[in-house]
């Protein structure tokens, strides 16, 4: 199952880059865990609609898109290794970083997000090292 997971998230992914929200959020489960607070100060949410709300409130202000991804695959866990280009809709400052996502997929369905400022923190969080 692990090559149909990575192929879901690549899609997600790519959706989501593509600003196809919508089609981006059917792959997450009814009640999906989603913590970015590493990058956001806002605690975990729960739900599809509510992660669906949060991108769409982020992306007003702070576009962005996953850059040199690399999929990882590690069970029922997928490691996203990207750079996340940013820049701010006010001041216009363009940021790059490192991001990593570690995404549980279930029966076809994300079912929890954890975003890491490091590809490091990304690959250990599933249990692999970089």
């Amino acid at each position: 199952m692990s090559k149909e997971n990575v192929e879901l998230v690549r899609r997600v992914m790519e959706a989501f880059n593509d600003r196809d929200l919508r089609t981006a959020a059917d792959a997450l489960d009814q009640d999906v865990d989603w913590d970015s607070a590493v990058f956001i100060d806002e605690p975990a949410i729960h739900g599809r609609a509510a992660v669906l709300e949060r991108w769409e409130r982020i992306l007003s202000t702070f576009p962005f898109v996953h850059e040199n991804m690399q999929f990882v695959e590690a069970g029922d866990d997928v490691c996203v290794l990207a750079d996340l280009r940013a820049l701010g809709s006010g001041s216009g400052v363009e940021l790059v970083r490192p991001v990593g996502y570690a995404l549980t997929v279930i029966a076809g369905f994300i079912i929890r997000v954890r975003l890491y400022r490091s590809h490091a923190e990304a690959l250990r969080a599933v249990g692999l090292e970089e």
